[in-house]
């Protein structure tokens, strides 16, 4: 399948109008860091890049944590039924820039 860019969030990887081939996610286990995750947030869907797993005590349910290469936090923690597809993983030069700008911030 392929999508097109329409924000900002992931400049300078990804670009508004960019056309990026996604995939359908069927496994979330075979989620990896760096993953270009596409999920379902509210009305729309967002392209954000994959950072880690985490637990919800409540439900134990496993929840996914995104950020996109131009946002100063994290996404909300996003349930495994929003995921959409995935893209190709970012390279590792964006997510060296993306660890360093969290760094910084921190």
């Amino acid at each position: 399948m392929k999508a097109k860019i329409v924000g900002n969030s992931m400049l300078p990887y990804l670009k508004p109008g960019q056309m990026i081939d996604i995939w359908p996610v069927t496994d979330t286990t075979e989620l990896r860091f760096g993953d270009i995750l596409v999920f379902k947030e509210i009305d729309k869907l967002v392209c954000h890049i994959f950072i880690r797993r985490v637990r919800n005590i409540q439900d134990q349910s496993i929840h996914f944590i995104t950020q996109g290469l131009n946002e100063t936090r994290e996404d909300i923690p996003i349930a495994s039924e929003n995921i959409f597809a995935k893209a190709k993983p970012c390279p590792w030069y964006y997510l060296a820039l993306l660890l360093l700008k969290r760094a910084i911030r921190n």
